[in-house]
């Protein structure tokens, strides 16, 4: 893994902070029982770690890879900056991945920002050759830097409206009703990688509507006119790790653009022994990759 972040949440603030808020961040990788973690990048909300990790996956390539960013702090607690899951595949890969951060459970303040990083995985032999270099430039495309993948994302889908209705109850109660801790990963992908993002978790229900705490839309770029859109629901753990509810894929096609909608039936993709159940309602504005530059959403667009 090479990994970067940008747009971290400043945990060093405050009046008892001197100079302008910042953090002091690290990211720990956890897959399986394997922890291992970067170093320390001091007073950076956009850190770039030179670090790079190496962590055994099981062949049965179902894992989670649990990725925790950290402020350090060499006095107290080690204030939580959010953390990204990610689903590693069944297969040799080897690709970019750009994920929002969520909240660690108990974190108290809102995570802010993505984290990126490439990575390869080989399942008894030697993984291909990534598709693109390592992320290497984390500034966003307001502060006039884009890293390699960010660059080439001349699209942009945005999710305006997300719920869910009738998911299948992943916690069950010796007393009370069984239920789940939905939140939903949107994810485009393509020969170039994939981009990610997420909402929040909504606890104790089968029906989340995440767009009533949208603080503002959910974005993802998009590289590839031939990209793949997928909506995959979990439950959130706090012990174990995340149970799969089902997922949806689409593509928006070459010359599209504006606004779009879907109602679908959770598919049970991954192949999972316990069952699928519940429909995914989308309302989102996409514009179709251009050739000529960034596409821009316009007011005419919408």
């Amino acid at each position: 893994f090479n990994v970067s972040a940008n747009g971290l949440l400043a945990a060093d603030a405050g009046a008892f902070h001197r100079g302008k808020p910042s953090s002091d961040p690290y990211a720990v990788f956890l897959l399986d029982n394997q922890k291992e973690k970067t170093k320390v990048v001091s007073k950076n909300l956009d850190p770039v770690w030179d670090d790079t990790i190496t962590l055994q996956v099981p062949a049965n390539g179902t894992s989670q890879l649990l990725v925790r960013v950290f402020d350090h702090d060499k006095l107290g607690h080690h204030d939580p900056l959010g953390e990204y899951v990610l689903d590693l595949p069944k297969t040799n890969t080897s690709t970019t991945v750009s994920g929002a951060l969520r909240n660690q459970p108990k974190q108290k303040k809102h995570a802010t920002g993505k984290i990126n990083f490439s990575y390869s995985i080989a399942y008894g032999g030697t993984a291909p050759a990534p598709h693109r270099a390592s992320i290497a430039s984390s500034a966003d495309a307001e502060g006039g830097m884009l890293s390699e993948s960010v660059s080439s994302a001349t699209g942009k889908l945005i999710i305006t409206a997300l719920s869910a209705q009738g998911l299948r109850a992943a916690d069950k109660k010796l007393f009370g009703q069984d239920s789940s801790d939905p939140y939903c990963k949107i994810s485009v992908s393509s020969a170039s990688g994939v981009e990610e993002t997420q909402t929040e978790i909504i606890h104790k229900t089968l029906n989340p509507d995440w767009g009533k705490n949208f603080k503002k839309a959910l974005e993802v770029d998009v590289w590839d006119p031939q990209s793949t859109v997928t909506f995959t629901v979990w439950d959130h753990d706090n012990v174990s790790k995340d149970d799969y509810l089902g997922e949806y894929s689409f593509s928006p096609g070459v010359q599209s653009k504006g606004k779009g909608s879907f109602t679908a039936e959770l598919k049970n993709v991954q192949g999972t022994s316990k069952a699928v159940r519940g429909h995914l309602q989308c309302e989102y504005i996409y514009r179709a990759p251009e050739e000529d530059g960034l596409g821009k959403l316009t007011k005419k667009d919408i």
